[in-house]
This record gives structure tokens, C-alpha cells and sequence, in this order.
């Protein structure tokens, strides 16, 4: 086990991937302030522009390392575990938006 997380440690260290992951961060990142913002504004269009960038982030990890790299799904396990939580909060609320 601690080989397979150290050869994924390995993987995760290319320049190309760092670059590409960031990318996939900041649009995550951008998309889900955009949609937070919306939301206190009480508009239901920023909860699923907020979800979509949960989804983003959440895939991410899988789409540029792979789905067999153990820290890439430990990280989208975390994100996905966060924004679910996010969501389901956020969800509740749909009724009091327009």
C-alpha cells in the first residue's frame, strides 16, 4: 500500500498534471462562488451552478490522474464528501428562493 501511494504521489508531481488540476480548481472555485453568490441573493439558478461546481471539483481528480490513483481518490473522496453536505444544506433552503 504504501508503494501504490507513493508511485501516486509520483504521478500527482508532474508539472503537466499540477497545471491541469489547478485549471480544473480555479473554474471548480469560480463556478462555485459564482453560485454561493447567487444563492444569498436568493436565486435557485446559483444552486445548480453552485452543483455543477461541486461536480467539477469532485471529478477532476479522476479525469486528470486516473481512477486507479489512491490520493487522487482520497481527494475527490473529501471534496465530494464536503460539497454533498454543502448541497444537501443549501437544498433544503430551495424553497425560499426564486
Amino acid at each position: 500500500m504504501v508503494d501504490q501511494l507513493l508511485s501516486s504521489a509520483r504521478e500527482m508531481a508532474d508539472p503537466y498534471k499540477i497545471r491541469k488540476i489547478a485549471l480544473f480548481g480555479l473554474v471548480a472555485s469560480m463556478l462555485t462562488l459564482g453560485g454561493a453568490f447567487l444563492m444569498f441573493q436568493l436565486r435557485k439558478i446559483g444552486f445548480w451552478i453552485y452543483l455543477v461546481g461541486t461536480g467539477i471539483a469532485v471529478v477532476a481528480p479522476f479525469t486528470v490522474y486516473g481512477a486507479g490513483n489512491l490520493l487522487g481518490i482520497i481527494i475527490s473522496s473529501g471534496t465530494g464528501l464536503v460539497g454533498i453536505v454543502f448541497c444537501v444544506l443549501y437544498a433544503v433552503n430551495l424553497k425560499h428562493m426564486d
